[in-house]
């Protein structure tokens, strides 16, 4: 326990990098699934059907299988970029903060008080996220 509530400790001050740690995490695993995924796109890229495979699947069959498969990887390293643009965004300007705030401002401007609290809130905060 000594060596845990040592580390709690180093990470629980102030003026640790919580945005560069999560940002540089978040970055890692999208080089990794991304390199992965590459790997797996110059693996689609082969026309010859595998050993294995050849009483199985026909030449033209094989073909269409590759095609699909390379563009469903193109869709994704779109798709993943996009998205990770925006975790980042949502991590390096405070959204979601922020969206608790402006939540929280409309739950006491527009609600009664006997609707207030931390249950409606984050009933309010979920349902205008997912939108």
């Amino acid at each position: 326990m000594d060596f845990l509530s040592r580390l709690a400790g180093w990470l629980d001050r102030p003026g640790f990098p919580w945005k560069s740690l999560i940002i540089s995490f978040s970055l890692g695993e999208y080089l990794l699934e991304n390199w992965l995924a590459f790997r797996q796109y110059r693996v689609l890229q082969g026309t010859k059907v595998p050993k294995q495979l050849q009483n199985e699947v026909d030449q033209a069959t094989f073909d269409k299988s590759q095609a699909y498969g390379r563009a469903k990887a193109k869709y994704g390293f779109v798709s993943g970029v996009i998205s990770q643009l925006k975790s980042l965004a949502v991590i390096r300007y405070d959204f979601y903060p922020r969206f608790w705030a402006l939540t929280g401002l409309a739950l006491t401007r527009y609600l009664p008080a006997s609707c207030q609290g931390e249950i409606a809130h984050s009933l309010l905060f979920v349902f205008a996220s997912s939108f």
